[in-house]
This record gives structure tokens, sequence and C-alpha cells, in this order.
């Protein structure tokens, strides 16, 4: 017995732990991922990174079709498993239940090595009416092998040379933007639409074996050790140096920025000793080994240090770039040395665009919580400047050119800053990217109303909703907690609330009263607590406090009309709008009734039957119930207390004229709510003179009042 108590005690204490919890794995027991790489299993293959688990997968593709198999914890807690698609997921399959303890679907993954926070959300329905939402965190990797074309690479001293690499992953490679030296090179790494390039600048004559380092977005798993790596190298590659016509000469120095306005630009420099430079001297800097080049700067050669370099002055007048050619520097218009460094504009940022998710490039500067969105700035000489916001480093590449720079970023839902600095090379610029709140309008389902003491969700409400007894009251209230959730957010609700009273005939008994309101969403929001919103709107909101008349002295039959509305002002692509009419009802319809029956077929206990061939008269107090669903609409029988007198006015001569109490039923074969009817009577009573009861039956004419 104990046996089979064990896992219901355990379900017992188990269910509220994981119902409070948003995000919590321990709802399933196991989640199975199948792709052309292999299978992956939550409890068979998670690691930890950085505290956190994930689930590893790899990859082979930037875009992956994936098939997911669920196993819930408790399959007997659950009533339903829903499956929430995050950014750059594609539900290829509806999530279906194979058998008890179950599920499958079928999803498409892209951007597989830039989508940071890739995770799997499922949604759980427990038996005892709550939902949880459980977060799978996803660990892709992925091998990304790098390597040369088979031939033979002939370089020259100084002058840049660009051979494409041959990747199996090239959108998996982080660019390399500046410049990095090696003894022997200097490298860098771009990707031009789509093709990864070694740039080379060789610094040493002679033949040199090469393994140049990067590092890659998603890592690569060490098939010894397991563990992910993000450093990789190209595939050794040989390269021959030689020497040009004219010895080349480092001068430390890749560009050379000139200001706008200014007549050079300079920089003090470090170099090793030259016999053919002389102390004090200046020598000419041109674009071209023969005579008549271009003039593009000078080098003023100071002093002899104690380390046996020199240390000298290099001034730039043009510009130059790198890739244009070499440059040569000339004594008396010969070439001494050979060199190459850039002279660019100082970089210059003329505009900024932001591109949210779904968009455009746009100047419209604002981004929302919880979005990626992407940063360009366009300029002059933007090739090396490094580009971030304040407060976060970018969560994708830097696309780098001379013209402009873009980099992706994600914002998170709880960011508390209002707005979003742009810094360059690590200095603020004027330009700042506000924080714009979501201003969606949310359905209804948060809003519910309490009429005498029972409460109802407002969107479930018919238009006409029945009242019986006495109201004093109609409160609004604010499940707040239900606005917003991570990953769904809506921003504030604006709405309007308003409320009239008619009477039973439609007559407006008081105009209509309304009040605008703000609802900031509860604790459940990851921007609870940052919305700057000074006149919100907390507690109940009591509807009687906007009337004049109070609501238990309206009559029966009173209507109430609340409506419940977004406000057109703040959602003009329109909001939910919900009127709700509220009748005080009643069941028991009283009136009182004169009525004339005639042809009256009478029987008088101890006598016969015979017909009352005369005009009979009687006043009665009439009771009936009032139909349900329906206004103010009685049903056709009624019951009657009064008193009757018979031959009031006879047709022939023997009357027999006397009066009598009666209680009888009647049915009413026209419209029951007319004033003047033709009712059918069944009743019996006591006569007076007679002394003797009686029944009777018969049709008649009747007036109500």
């Amino acid at each position: 017995m104990m046996r089979l108590l064990k896992p219901h005690l355990l379900l017992l204490f188990w269910l509220p732990a994981w119902a409070g919890a948003q995000t919590d794995s321990s709802a399933l027991a196991d989640v199975q991922l199948f792709l052309e790489t292999g299978s992956f299993s939550w409890t068979e293959d998670r690691i930890t990174e950085a505290g956190r688990p994930y689930l590893p997968f790899a990859f082979a593709q930037e875009s992956e079709v994936v098939e997911v198999l669920i196993k819930p914890a408790f399959p007997q807690a659950i009533t339903g498993l829903a499956f929430l698609p995050g950014a750059d997921m594609v539900l290829l399959d509806s999530l279906i239940q194979l058998d008890s303890a179950t599920f499958r679907t079928r999803l498409r993954l892209d951007k597989l090595t830039r989508n940071d926070g890739l995770a799997l959300t499922f949604q759980v329905a427990l038996r005892q009416g709550d939902t949880v939402n459980t977060l799978i965190p996803l660990f892709p990797y992925t091998e990304t092998q790098t390597s040369t074309a088979p031939q033979d690479y002939v370089l020259y001293l100084g002058e840049e040379t660009i051979i494409p690499i041959q990747a199996l992953q090239p959108a998996n490679i982080r660019p390399q933007p500046v410049w990095q030296k090696t003894p022997q090179v200097a490298y860098r790494l771009t990707i031009q639409n789509g093709q990864v390039q070694l740039h080379l600048i060789p610094l040493s004559y002679g033949t040199h074996r090469l393994s140049i380092p990067y590092r890659t977005f998603r890592p690569r798993r060490d098939s010894l050790s397991g563990r992910f790596l993000f450093n990789h190298t190209i595939a050794p590659f040989e390269i021959e140096v030689k020497r040009g016509k004219v010895p080349f000469l480092d001068l430390g120095v890749e560009e050379l920025y000139l200001t706008q306005g200014a007549r050079y630009a300079a920089k003090e420099i470090s170099m090793e000793q030259k016999l053919a430079l002389n102390v004090r001297q200046t020598y000419r800097i041109e674009d071209q080994e023969r005579s008549g080049g271009n003039f593009i700067g000078e080098l003023y050669v100071r002093e002899i240090e104690s380390s046996g370099k020199m240390r000298a002055q290099l001034r730039a007048y043009d510009v130059h770039r790198r890739n244009e050619g070499p440059l040569y520097i000339k004594s008396s218009d010969g070439a001494i040395f050979v060199t190459n460094f850039s002279v660019i504009p100082a970089p210059t940022i003329e505009e900024v665009y932001v591109r949210r998710a779904g968009g455009e490039w746009t100047k419209d500067l604002f981004v929302m919580p919880g979005d990626s969105f992407d940063l360009r700035v366009d300029g002059q000489s933007l090739h090396a400047l490094p580009l971030t916001l304040k407060g976060f480093a970018p969560a994708d590449s830097q696309q780098a050119r001379d013209r402009f720079v873009a980099t992706g970023f994600f914002l998170p839902a709880n960011h508390k800053a209002r707005s979003l600095v742009v810094m360059a090379d690590g200095q603020p610029t004027p330009y700042q990217i506000p924080v714009r709140e979501y201003a969606r309008p949310r359905a209804m389902d948060f809003v519910s109303v309490r009429v005498q003491s029972r409460r109802f969700v407002y969107t479930t409400l018919p238009a006409r909703q029945r009242v019986y007894g006495s109201l004093s009251d109609i409160e609004v209230l604010f499940d707040r907690d239900m606005i917003e959730k991570a990953g769904d957010l809506y921003g504030p609700q604006h709405l309007e609330v308003s409320i009239s009273l008619w009477d039973a005939e439609g007559r407006q008994l008081e105009e209509e009263k309304s009040t605008q309101i703000i609802i900031l969403p509860g604790e459940a929001s990851p921007r609870h607590g940052r919305y700057q919103v000074s006149d919100a709107f907390e507690g109940t909101l009591s509807l009687k406090s906007l009337l004049n008349m109070p609501l238990d002295e309206l009559p029966g039959w009173a209507r109430i009309r609340v409506r419940i509305a977004h406000q057109n002002r703040v959602y003009p692509e329109g909001g939910q709008d919900k009127e709700v009419e509220f009748v005080l009802a009643r069941k028991v319809y009283l009136a009182a009734e004169v009525s004339f029956p005639m042809a009256i077929i009478m029987n008088r206990f101890g006598s016969g039957s015979e017909v009352l061939n005369s005009l009979n008269f009687g006043a009665f107090l009439q009771m009936g119930l009032y139909r349900d669903q329906l206004i103010r609409q009685p049903t056709s029988i009624r019951l009657h207390l009064g008193v009757l007198s018979t031959d009031v006015l006879p047709f022939r001569g023997d009357g027999m004229r006397d009066l009598g109490v009666a209680t009888f039923m009647s049915i009413l074969p026209l419209d029951a709510t007319q004033r003047w009817n033709i009712p059918i009577y069944l009743g019996g009573g006591y006569l007076t003179q007679a002394k003797t009861g009686f029944f009777f039956m018969g049709p008649g004419v009747s007036m109500t009042f």
C-alpha cells in the first residue's frame, strides 16, 4: 500500500513548486533533438556553461531541421503541452502527442552561428489549472575547418596580398578588422560576400610556414577532451617572400588620420636604424617608384636612440590606402626604401541608423525592450572604428567598411536605461537611441468585474447580463500579472471605463460617465518597475463613484450599461471594445386585474354543472413568472386571487347573482405583455350567498393595471 502511495505523495508536493516556476526545466523528464549530425538528449548530454545548464547539439549548416521529442516528468499531472517558437525558429510540424508520455514536433532553426540566447520554450498546462513555462537553453556547436588552396604563394615584402580561404562554415568565423602581427607577417581576416579572405603583409624575407589563428562565434568540440573551443587555426601553409627592387622599411605604422581642416597628420615613430637614412634630414614619400609620383608625406629623422633605433616623425599630407599599392621613401627623387601605410580622413560619423527585427534601416532611432536590432553608422574612415552602446557589448560581429560600420545588439527586456548612448572607439558620441516602451493593446482577459460578490472575467460576459436582487456597486478589477510575461510585452494598458443608467422603457436616467485609467503590468513582467508612469491606477475601480444616482435605488428592470475599451488616442490601430448591459431583472410578476368572465361553466358543490350565460365581474391580484433570458416578458400562465361577482348582467331572466371569493389559474392566448387580453380561466372558490363552494372554467376579458 505504501509503495502505491509514494508516486502520488511525490506528485502532491511537486505540483505547487512546479506551478510557481516560470522557466524550471524540472517539468520535463527529457528533451531529445534529432538532426543529420546525430541525436542529443537533455538528460544524457546536458552541460553547464557559466553556471547555467544547456543542451548541446552539433550542426552542419546555418539552418537545420530538427525533430524534437518531449517527455514530461509527470504526464498524469498535465492536461496539455504547447511549444512557443522563439526568434529564428520556424515550426514545421504541429506539436502532437505520440503516447501518454511523449510529444513530438519538428522545426527549423535559422542563423545558428549568430542566434544568441537560443532556447526551446514549452508551456505546460497543469490539471490544477495553472500553466508553467519551461525553458531548455540550447548550445549549438560545429566544425569550422579552414584552409588555403594548394598552390605556391609568392609575396613581396611590404605589399598586401589577399588570399581566399576555403571554409566549411564561413558564417561562423569572426572577422578581424584590426591588423595582427607575427615576426613574419601582419594579417587580418575579412568576409566579403560570404567569402573569407586572409590579408597578408610580409615583414621578413624567405620561406615561412604560417598557421594563422582566429576565433569563431560557435565553438567546436574537442574529440579527446570533450571541451568546447572557440580558438581555431587555418591549416598550415607556406609563403615565399621575395625582395623587390627597393628594400622594405617597416615604419610600424598602419594608419594615419587626416583631420578635416588640418594641414597634415603627424606621428612620432621608432624604427630600425638604416645606413641610407641620415639624422636631421627630411625624406619625401610618394606613391610610385619612378619620379613624378603623388606627394603623400614626409619622413623626418630626428636622432639615434640609445637602443640603437632611429626616432623620426612621419608626416602625411594626402590620402592613400594600403591596397592602392606601396609607398616609396625617396632621396633626391630616387627611391631608397619601400613601405606602406594608409592615410585616411579621421573617422567621422555623419548618420546613425537602426534596423529593428523584420524592418528596414531607418533614422527613426528607437528600440524596444527584449528585441534584437542592428546599429549602423555612416561616415568616413570607419573600417577600424570599434562601435558599441554604452553598458553592454555587441551581440553580433561588426561589419566594418570605410563608409559604414554595422553591428547587432540584443536589448534585455529588463534593461533600466531610458536611452542607449552610441560609443565610438570607447568615447560617447552625440547620438542616443531612446528605449521606447511597447504600446500594444492586450486582450482584456486581465479585466474582471465583481457584481453581488460574484467575479466574472469581463470578456466572457454576454452582451446582456441579468442581475437579481439589489445591487449596490459594480467593481472593476485587474489581474496585472497577466498583462506581460517574458517574451510577450505589451506595455501599460490605457483603458477607458464608462457607465450609464437607463430605465425599463429605455429612457436615460443618468448620462454616461467615464474615466480614463492606466494599468501597469505586475511583478510577472520583466519590465516591472521600469515604466515611468506617474498617474497609474492602483487597486479596484468602483463604478458607483462615477454616478450621482445610487445603484440600490434603481427600479426593477433598470439597465446599467458598462463599457470598457482601449483608448483610441493611444492605440490608433484599434484595441478591444466591449459593452455589457446589466439588467436588474425580477423573477415574479405581480399586477392588479379587472376581468369579465363570460359563458362560465360553474359547478356548485352539491349541484350539477351549469353555464352562466351572463356578464360576470371579477377583481383579482394576479401573479406570474418572467421568462428566462428575456426582458420583462412574463409567461402566459397566471395565478389569481380575488372576488368574483356572478350574473352581474344576466342574459336571461332567472339569473343567479352571487358574490364569491375565488382563486384560479388563467392561460393567456394573446401576448402576455398586453393590458387587454382574453384569458381562459380554471379555478374555484366560495359563494357567500349560496354558502357553498364552486368550481368554474371558461373564457373572459381582462384588463391589467
